[in-house]
């Protein structure tokens, strides 16, 4: 999330009553709806991993995406700091979740089995009621609206957010024992790391800790448990710390291999070799752009690998007169606030379409020349927004072609919730 967007959300959530807040959010009526057929509020595909195996999604659609979207801001803003979580966090990731473990003589990296299935309903309503001002009715049915089939539904917008919550306490007793043995904890989701300045990985802590976490109803990902020396490449959540935080070198040899393809064979020649690797789910362009932001992120702007690949890339997109999408999903409702902050437009400026004639039109767009994007919505839309900002819109966007070029248009529109009670 955007420290911007978290600022303005704070004015929205911070200091609410959790009950209140549910009876803001959704009429009783209509969470009684969802609660009744809640099979009928969920998509449920999977996807395949890396290693071959399937992770199953539960995803919330319609009101009840709404509705989980809503809490996990609610959560988010109204959570005390916890310096051990990186997942899901305000102004943390792997990055910093790695940083902590650099310059160390052992790390060990532990798992945590069936993440978000081993946190049930009941522990949901039991963190409501002990954390938050609510009656024991309500957190049973706050705890029902944000759970499926007994555990934090994988998909889920409120699942991350709720899981760090569960796991506060679990941070909280690993803290103070890793303190006792000069032990560095942090945790990304259910991935955990330990670093330690032993010379010998020291078994009796390790039990303990395991034991810590066995306490706190987690399992134990076994084949995900893993500990390196300093004489061999250690990584914490994918990054390289034995010195300082660095990506794999696979990672850089990616990248070049990428921007050599699409340099010397050309664009659909690159495209279509990453499509083989990684599949079509993936927009190419945008992808490519992302690893080089990261590599950028991890080794430093200045870094003069990352310049390097940063200038291939950016010369590569002029020739390409590439227009940046964004992937809205068009089913999935979002508001004015979120649309500025995904496009990184501070302020909207709209005018009156005109048509042939010369004649004004219903329709108002905002035009972003340098990035060739033109926002378009109706009059009445704009109206509306300018009362209420928080208003749930739908975006589609779509290349099109202008006087002056190819650009990106992004319709905006109305979000139709199409309630049935």
């Amino acid at each position: 999330m955007h420290l911007k967007l978290y600022k303005i959300l704070q004015n929205k959530y911070q200091s609410k009553d959790l009950g209140v807040f549910l009876s803001e959010v959704a009429s009783q009526s209509l969470v009684n709806y969802i609660l009744a057929r809640k099979d009928s509020y969920y998509r449920n595909f999977r996807v395949k991993k890396k290693n071959g195996t399937y992770r199953y999604i539960n995803e919330p659609l319609n009101q009840l995406f709404t509705i989980q979207k809503e809490f996990s801001h609610f959560f988010l803003i109204n959570r005390a700091n916890n310096y051990h979580s990186h997942g899901f966090e305000l102004n943390k990731s792997i990055i910093t979740n790695a940083d902590k473990h650099t310059n160390k003589k052992i790390v060990l990296n532990i798992d945590l089995e069936d993440f978000f299935s081993n946190i049930s309903t009941p522990r949901i309503s039991k963190l409501l009621l002990d954390k938050f001002n609510v009656s024991e009715l309500e957190a049973i049915k706050i705890a029902n609206l944000l759970t499926y089939k007994n555990s934090l539904p994988q998909g889920s917008p409120s699942s991350p957010i709720l899981s760090n919550l569960i796991c506060e306490q679990l941070d909280d007793e690993l803290d103070k024992y890793c303190k006792q043995f000069n032990i560095t904890y942090t945790r990304y989701a259910d991935d955990m790391s330990f670093s330690f300045n032993f010379n010998k990985l020291p078994i009796i802590q390790v039990k303990n800790i395991i034991l810590i976490i066995e306490q706190n109803n987690f399992k134990i990902n076994k084949k995900k448990y893993r500990y390196y020396y300093r004489n061999a490449r250690q990584l914490v959540t994918g990054l390289v710390v034995n010195e300082k935080i660095n990506v794999k070198r696979e990672y850089y040899k990616r990248l070049r291999a990428i921007l050599h393809n699409w340099s010397a064979k050309g664009l659909v020649y690159a495209q279509d070799k990453f499509i083989e690797k990684y599949g079509e789910n993936k927009n190419f362009i945008l992808t490519v752009e992302g690893w080089v932001n990261f590599l950028g992120q991890v080794k430093g702007n200045n870094n003069p690998q990352f310049l390097t690949i940063k200038s291939q890339l950016d010369k590569l997109l002029q020739e390409s007169q590439f227009i940046k999408t964004f992937n809205f999903n068009n089913a999935k409702p979002i508001n004015l606030l979120e649309l500025k902050a995904i496009l990184e437009i501070p302020t909207l400026n709209f005018n009156t379409i005109k048509d042939e004639q010369g004649s004004d039109t219903i329709f108002m767009k905002h035009w972003d020349r340098k990035r060739r994007v033109a926002i378009v919505l109706k009059k009445d839309l704009v109206t509306k927004l300018k009362v209420d900002m928080g208003l749930e819109i739908v975006v589609e966007e779509t290349i099109r072609k202008g006087k002056e070029g190819e650009y990106l248009m992004i319709l905006v529109r109305e979000y139709n919730k199409q309630v049935v009670i």
